[in-house]
């Protein structure tokens, strides 16, 4: 998957050997870790796809406290694509996340204490949710969306979206709130930490819908 922050993107997947999620970081710290768009392309200088599986270099393990998936990539070794699958094949491999609630509370953020009492932390999950709608709002004079989604009999509103399609595509269509779809696969992240100590959660990839 791979959430967009201008020209700059946050790539994650899950490693096949391990089947453990990966935050692919990279040494731009004023970017977050983020991935400038002209290192996701391949050897043969092809574009990074959702659904592919690449041999990446890494160098080591980054010490984070929220997002313990974050591993720094060697910039001087080109990707490689060695495979497509989809997302029957993800589930196949990986199955759903067991996460109820989402990130250790039904809200849009976890504080830093509510995540200092979590043993075993993660700030990646993908899981099977309901009743997806998205709402489109003007916020200081931009448009604002979030969505709100059904979790295992748990309603939940307000997670921001990484998606880009889904963001583009709302973008473009009016104000209020819209029905998105009665089920879909989504790998949720949780943030790094904000200056108010809190840690938001998203909708990084919405893989499938209906």
């Amino acid at each position: 998957m791979a959430s967009v922050h201008g020209k700059w993107f946050h790539v994650a997947g899950l490693d096949r050997n391990s089947n453990q999620w990966v935050r692919v970081q990279s040494r731009y710290s004023r970017h977050h870790g983020a991935i400038p768009f002209n290192q996701l392309v391949y050897q043969d200088f092809t574009p990074l796809r959702l659904f592919d599986v690449a041999k990446i270099n890494f160098n080591h393990r980054d010490n984070c406290f929220e997002q313990p998936e974050r591993f720094y990539y060697d910039a001087s070794y080109r990707w490689k694509c060695i495979d497509r699958v989809n997302l029957l094949d993800v589930v196949n491999l990986h199955g759903f996340d067991q996460c109820n609630p989402i990130f250790y509370n039904r809200g849009r953020y976890v504080s830093s204490d509510e995540l200092n009492a979590v043993d075993h932390r993660q700030s990646l999950l993908l899981l099977c949710v309901n009743e997806l709608s998205v709402e489109s709002r003007e916020h200081y004079g931009k448009k604002q969306l979030t969505l709100n989604f059904n979790h295992e009999g748990v309603d939940y509103s307000g997670f921001s979206i990484g998606d880009l399609r889904v963001r583009n595509y709302f973008m473009e269509r009016p104000l209020g709130t819209h029905l998105f779809a009665h089920e879909a696969a989504v790998v949720f992240s949780l943030s790094e930490q904000f200056t108010n100590n809190r840690f938001y959660k998203s909708a990084a990839q919405i893989l499938r819908w209906r």
